[in-house]
């Protein structure tokens, strides 16, 4: 292969620039380790003799490690949900498109993300890419009873709020690479992912005996199904869960990245994601590839696990306001919750847009929608969980 003289020169300075960058590093690592100490330096000084005597097997290792805690602070949404997805399929024995409910309230038992323990709660998930679009069917609430929730992707990221004032309707869910008919007649809503999942909330005006059966009939008017049994829908399974366990507590130990591979290999790539992706290669975590890490990189995944928990739940305590001064308890969110760095893609365009009120101001079709927070002098029998 011939080389023209432009290659050459081009190589050649850059292998000199290569040479002259590594010896400045060379040098600047030895003024480092040598200058005098300042006070409070100590522990950067020790980590940086230290990290000189690093072999290639310890900055393997360590790569593992400190990437596996990024790894869990990035994937409690997508684990999260798919805890309550194996709950849903192991404690439930419900199939997908089933519809889990609690009539007398969650209990304790349901070990599910911020539940209220009052509140009468409907699960269900369903996965488009095993079943095709779907339709979830919601009727009309009335005096004695009406419905609160929510459609969320595999992700958490919520497609569309249900059943606020009281409205029914048609909703469509289309698989992210649908490209067949879109019928009319229905609120249509593509996810990113194929899976899906449902949380709703049997709303009772009183606990009467009256109101709690108007609210049993509403509940077994629901329907979900496929859109290819839109002309003869089916009515659902439903499975009652009072006072049976729902264990769908996070693992904050080395299972937790069993989780995190099952969604990442269950649902599609989103472009945004694929530099994470890089990031969860030395883990073992791969797209189309069975995750089996040895003995070993457990280890490691498990001690990262517990770190990366504690970082959470550091954050949880020092960012929130301290209901007393010099006590542990905190008010979980301000009137106008918390500024965060989070960033809201609009679903319209392609430009970024920074968000000083996540949960609060969410961009969808082009508009602001404020979701407004309960007031802290509702009376009792009014309230209902803000996160659940």
């Amino acid at each position: 292969m011939k080389i023209s003289r432009r290659q050459a020169a081009i190589g050649g300075v850059t292998l000199l620039a290569g040479t002259s960058m590594g010896t400045l590093a060379h040098a600047e690592r030895a003024r480092l380790l040598m200058r005098p100490i300042k006070d409070g330096e100590e522990l950067v000084v020790e980590k940086f003799r230290d990290a000189a005597s690093l072999t290639p097997k310890d900055l393997a290792s360590r790569t593992v490690y400190r990437r596996a805690v990024d790894a869990v602070i990035w994937g409690v949404p997508a684990v999260t949900l798919d805890m309550m997805r194996q709950a849903y399929f192991r404690d439930a024995k419900a199939s997908y498109n089933d519809i889990v409910w609690w009539p007398k309230g969650a209990g304790w038992q349901n070990q599910s993300l911020d539940v209220d323990t009052s509140v009468r709660y409907l699960f269900i998930f369903s996965n488009t890419e095993k079943d095709g679009p779907m339709v979830l069917d919601l009727p009309t609430g009335d005096a004695s009873s009406k419905f609160l929730g929510t459609i969320l992707d595999s992700w958490q990221v919520p497609l569309v709020d249900i059943g606020v004032g009281g409205k029914g309707g048609k909703y469509l869910i289309l698989p992210p690479d649908y490209k067949g008919d879109e019928p009319t007649g229905y609120i249509q809503l593509r996810l990113k992912t194929y899976g899906s999942y449902m949380l709703i909330r049997s709303i009772l005006a009183s606990r009467s005996e009256a109101d709690v059966r108007a609210g049993d009939a509403l509940v077994k008017q629901i329907r979900i199904y496929p859109l290819s049994q839109a002309g003869n829908p089916p009515v659902p399974r439903f499975v009652e869960m009072t006072d049976k366990l729902y264990n769908a507590v996070v693992p904050y130990d080395d299972t937790f990245y069993d989780s995190l591979a099952r969604v990442i290999n269950e649902e599609p790539v989103n472009p945004l994601d694929l530099q994470m992706l890089g990031m969860l290669l030395p883990l073992g975590i791969e797209k189309s590839k069975k995750f089996k890490p040895d003995a070993a990189t457990r280890m490691q995944l498990k001690a990262a696990a517990t770190e990366a928990h504690a970082w959470l739940i550091n954050g949880i305590t020092t960012t929130f306001e301290r209901y007393y001064p010099d006590g542990k308890w905190v008010i979980p969110t301000s009137s106008i919750a918390v500024k965060t760095e989070f960033l809201w893609k609009s679903l319209t365009t392609s430009t970024w847009m920074r968000v000083g009120l996540p949960c609060q101001l969410l961009r969808t079709g082009g508009k602001a929608r404020r979701r407004q927070l309960l007031p802290l002098y509702l009376p009792r029998q009014k309230w209902c969980s803000v996160a659940g």
